[in-house]
């Protein structure tokens, strides 16, 4: 399977992938390549024309794959790949109406005007998931299952709905989530024009069709409009996921805003463990929603303290993790493999280990990054990013070298466009002349870490924390790794430093080695390092004063240890002075 993936695609599945790959987002459009040509190769490999292709042949390529949602984008990119071969070739296309029956007839099924109003109706607001034909195909089996039952649109009710969606003659209605979203919209416009009787279909269908934006209070459209005029924009965003999430737990469970009492909060976060969310995720949800009760509360618009309902306590503590930088042996084997392949994603993530930017930081890296200063040293200008703020990292020779390399590669994938162009061209330009994305560099850098393990998933993120740590082993100030780095607080940064093993193993063994000549100077009757003889008084003073240097520059968790263990030693001294 692996050498049919590489296999060449056909001039036809070319033209297929260059004509779809308009509303196609960058994973779909790898995904759908990659069907294509496990599919072309399997028919290759047992002779099959695309004309000779029968039913039995594209059940047999769906079945290799154990994972139902897999088997299910198969059969849908292979479905919409013939259709489009019988609309250009009709004669080259195999007879469709064999290989998907059900599927055909729901196309050209005659629906009743009222549904033809429907779908003209909507024609001009397809989305990327909800083509036209997955909404015909939704509408005309709900029609023709009534129709063959004697039963009018004024005859549905809740129970007639959830018969219909889980009876397997009326098609893959019951096992398909678009064809639900649909479905749903389709009888929640019917009851907007009462053509149907009001049918409450939370819980009918099993998933829900109308989205979390339709659950959300009037209250909470109001203050999602409102974030963005304090808050980012990627900020704004996660609110209205948190918020959103929240009211259709409130749907679902027929709960009104108005009557919200903390029992409702607290069975609310049980379904969030119950959901599997980590302890981080969970927080995130319960402080979006702890935000949006105090911001009612400030415009006067909720009676009950929002502490009541959700308190900071409730908000449950981020696992503490070490960064995981990469062993010096794999680090140099990746670095090596980036510099040998001629790929111009691998050859951005070079550049992420040489300056330890984010991810997102490169894919927004513009074609001009690069600074001097007076004295000529060159810099990388960072945009701002994660902690909207802009950060300059000093440059190598090999890094410098690197970026002039990947601007030759940009400028060939735009077609040799000039640096001067107006739409301010990326430094990583994509294989579609569009920027790149997290995805493409993460399934980039897995093709580079094959055969290599560390008992550990290996990502993206680990080059930064690589490249942090390394710099602290070198022996660079704490501060400076946190300007490179883009951090606010020292904090973060201590994080790096917590890990960097190479430094630890040093003072370690440095201070053990001191303690041994110490305690040898003891025995033999020797002298301290001022010239006096060592007592055990003396000893004891100089480890309390060891003690309060190291807890002057240990981390925050470590300070509180490092303080018992002083007053341990004063305590030593004082019983020692009385029986000396």
């Amino acid at each position: 399977m692996a050498l049919a993936s590489q296999a060449k695609l056909s001039y036809r599945a070319q033209q297929f992938l260059n004509a779809r790959s308009g509303p196609w987002t960058p994973h779909w459009h790898r995904l759908v390549r990659r069907i294509l040509r496990q599919f072309e190769a399997r028919l290759r490999d047992r002779h099959i024309l695309l004309r000779s292709v029968q039913r039995e042949d594209i059940v047999r390529f769906c079945e290799e794959v154990g994972h139902s949602k897999t088997r299910e984008k198969r059969l849908t990119v292979i479905r919409q790949y013939l259709l489009w071969c019988s609309r250009r070739d009709p004669k080259n296309t195999p007879d469709l109406d064999q290989l998907f029956p059900k599927y055909m007839a729901g196309s050209r099924r005659p629906l009743p005007p009222i549904a033809e109003q429907y779908l003209a109706m909507r024609k001009s607001g397809w989305k990327f998931k909800e083509t036209p034909f997955r909404v015909r195909l939704a509408v005309s089996r709900l029609h023709f299952w009534l129709s063959a039952r004697g039963l009018r649109l004024t005859d549905l009710d809740r129970e007639r709905i959830q018969t219909f969606v889980a009876d397997k003659e009326a098609g893959e209605i019951h096992s398909r989530r678009y064809l639900h979203r649909a479905l749903g919209q389709y009888l929640d416009w019917l009851s907007e024009r009462r053509e149907i009787p009001a049918i409450e279909l939370s819980g009918v269908l099993p998933v829900p069709w109308y989205g979390r934006s339709r659950t959300i209070s009037a209250g909470g459209r109001e203050y999602l409009k409102f974030l963005p005029a304090v808050v980012k924009a990627g900020t704004a965003k996660c609110h209205h996921s948190g918020i959103a999430r929240f009211f259709m737990y409130l749907h679902r469970n027929g709960i009104k805003e108005e009557e919200l009492t903390r029992a409702h909060i607290e069975e609310w976060m049980k379904s969030l463990v119950d959901a599997g969310l980590a302890p981080s995720t969970r927080g995130y949800h319960i402080q979006k929603v702890r935000h949006y009760l105090q911001w009612r509360q400030n415009r006067g618009e909720l009676e009950i303290d929002p502490d009541r309902l959700v308190s900071r306590s409730d908000i449950p503590k981020k696992p503490k993790l070490l960064p995981r930088p990469f062993p010096p042996a794999i680090d140099a084997e990746i670095q090596r493999r980036l510099r040998t392949s001629d790929q111009l994603a691998h050859r951005a993530i070079l550049l992420l280990r040489y300056t330890g930017i984010r991810t997102n930081e490169l894919c927004m890296l513009p074609y001009h990054c690069v600074q001097e200063d007076h004295t000529g040293n060159s810099f990388l200008k960072v945009p701002l990013g994660k902690l909207n703020n802009e950060r300059l990292v000093p440059l190598c020779r090999e890094a410098l070298a690197l970026i002039s390399e990947i601007r030759e590669m940009s400028k060939a994938a735009r077609n040799g466009a000039a640096e001067n162009s107006k739409t301010s061209p990326l430094l990583v330009q994509g294989p579609r002349q569009n920027r790149y994305y997290y995805q493409a560099l993460r399934a980039s850098f897995q093709s580079i870490i094959l055969g290599l393990s560390t008992g550990e998933p290996m990502g993206l993120h680990r080059l930064r924390h690589t490249y942090a740590t390394e710099l602290l082993n070198g022996g660079m100030s704490l501060y400076s790794v946190m300007q490179l780095l883009g951090h606010r607080c020292v904090t973060s940064t201590l994080i790096y430093a917590a890990v960097a093993q190479q430094t630890i193993h040093e003072e370690y063994f440095a201070a053990l080695a001191k303690i041994k000549d110490r305690y040898t100077a003891i025995q033999t009757g020797g002298t301290g390092f001022n010239g006096a003889a060592l007592t055990p008084d003396s000893l004891a003073e100089d480890l309390a004063r060891s003690l309060r240097r190291l807890r002057a520059s240990a981390a925050p968790e470590d300070k509180a240890t490092v303080l018992r263990l002083i007053k341990r030693v004063d305590h030593f001294r004082a019983e020692l002075k009385t029986v000396l």
